[in-house]
């Protein structure tokens, strides 16, 4: 039987690893380690974990996690053997390094990574994948500490504060005293979203959970906080995710949502109160993302379009549709050279708007045309060939993007003085809080903010300056 064999040859003095030896075989389903001598893991203790990836998966090395794992303390034997049977031949692979602590609540403390190069197993032949000490980065990511350890559904920036939540707890004051605050009884969040505030002139910013029961604005001044009436002539509807827009008129909103198999939304009117409002909800299967933009008179009345991404197609709503609840009459399909999956807005109220699109292979943008094109000619954002794009999010000026695809982050950086671009990627083992589910911009200055990142294992931020 062939093999593939892991030789890890640890520097005590430094912690770090010299090599990587591999060799390939046949098929099967065989793991074995030898890791004599090991210590007993405790909270602060350091190891490194070992991921094989290709295809833009994580090969599981083991039954109960993808990695393996090897505490980075003195040992009877610096040389620890890993055989991994039955590793197949033919794809392409690359080895991630995770470096760091345990920490109390479950969560690891990710202070060092590395990524390979890519390289492929022969049958009966030694691959030498090695990494060294120099070639150890570290972690650009901080910790948010109080929230570490907890299975979050999103998070968002709104009105200077940043919020967070896992299923039945909204979370703030991230950076002091951590404020809880319990969903209503038999309410679970779905995701976040900046949403507006119907009873301002404007629509100023304001909070939304997106629920199991429909939409619930976060009343920060009033308990219980949370407002129940928002969405109630809409039913116990579980929303995925919502977005709105204030209008030319005074006191006049617009809001779309998407839930499993269908859309929907409100054309909110002044001098009315929620349980007068009428909901449009249709089915539609298949949306996996909607962002809502300002439109034109000639396709929206009321001067917003929504856009909207699906299995069988990316398309612009207009908000016609909510006073007049013909899907076919007001949807405009668009497309971009992959399937879209994802949206984001750089949003300038008018000239300069640009909606990016992730898509199955990589990231695209394209002005919207106010007409029955949608767009224009899309343009590719340079580096994320490859990368299914499963998350879209775009900062204030001077429209940094972030992108999702299931093991990257993708972060452009947009210098405002040269219109420069940099392209950073950083593998789910350089520091991020395990399976990503949201992300936000904070501003920190005119061009400087923080990427927030919230996963299954906590949230974490990242400073992104054109500076640096």
């Amino acid at each position: 039987m062939k093999k593939l064999f892991l030789y890890i040859f640890l520097i005590i003095s430094s912690m770090a690893l010299v090599s990587c030896y591999w060799i390939a075989g046949t098929s099967g389903a065989n793991l074995t380690l030898n890791l004599s001598g090991l210590s007993v893991k405790a909270p602060g203790d350091r190891y490194a974990r070992i991921y094989l990836v290709a295809n833009s998966r994580i090969y599981p090395l083991r039954e109960d996690t993808e990695y393996v794992e090897i505490p980075l303390a003195p040992i009877s034997n610096p040389e620890i053997q890993l055989t991994l049977e039955d590793i197949p031949v033919g794809p392409l692979y690359r080895v991630w390094l995770s470096i760091g602590t345990e920490q109390s609540g479950g969560w690891f403390h990710t202070e060092n990574w590395a990524e390979s190069d890519t390289f492929e197993l022969s049958p009966g032949q030694e691959t030498v994948v090695p990494f060294s000490e120099q070639e150890l980065l570290v972690s650009p990511f901080e910790p948010v500490g109080t929230v570490m350890g907890k299975k979050l559904k999103d998070v968002e920036h709104v009105g200077g504060m940043v919020y967070t939540a896992d299923s039945e707890t909204l979370y703030t004051d991230l950076f002091s005293a951590l404020t809880e605050i319990p969903l209503e009884p038999t309410y679970t969040v779905n995701s976040l979203t900046k949403g507006l505030d119907y009873s301002s002139q404007w629509g100023n910013q304001q909070l939304w959970i997106n629920s199991n029961k429909g939409i619930l604005p976060y009343v920060v001044t009033v308990a219980p906080y949370f407002d129940t009436n928002f969405s109630s002539a809409l039913g116990p509807v579980s929303i995925l995710d919502s977005a709105a827009r204030n209008t030319t008129v005074q006191y006049q909103h617009i809001v779309f949502f998407r839930r499993e198999n269908g859309l929907g939304g409100v054309l909110i009117l002044p001098d009315f109160v929620p349980t007068d409002w009428t909901w449009v909800n249709k089915d539609y299967k298949g949306i996996t993302d909607l962002i809502a933009a300002y439109g034109d008179s000639t396709y929206s009345t009321y001067n917003g379009d929504a856009y909207f991404a699906s299995t069988t197609g990316a398309f612009r709503l207009a908000s016609d549709l909510l006073t007049d609840p013909d899907l076919n009459k007001h949807r405009t399909p668009f497309s971009a050279p992959s399937r879209v999956i994802s949206l984001g807005l750089q949003d300038i109220n008018g000239d300069g708007d640009q909606i990016f699109m992730g898509t199955e292979n990589g990231a695209w943008y394209a002005s919207p045309t106010y007409d029955a094109s949608v767009i224009g000619v899309p343009q590719f954002e340079t580096g994320t060939e490859g990368h299914r794009i499963l998350m879209t999010s775009v900062s204030d000026y001077p429209h940094h993007r972030a992108y999702f695809s299931p093991i990257y982050l993708l972060i452009v950086t947009v210098n405002p003085s040269s219109g420069s671009e940099t392209l950073s990627v950083y593998p789910i083992v350089a520091g991020l809080p395990g399976k990503m589910t949201g992300m936000t911009w904070q501003t920190v200055t005119t061009d400087d903010y923080y990427l927030y990142v919230s996963g299954e294992e906590g949230l974490v931020r990242i400073y992104v300056s054109p500076y640096l």
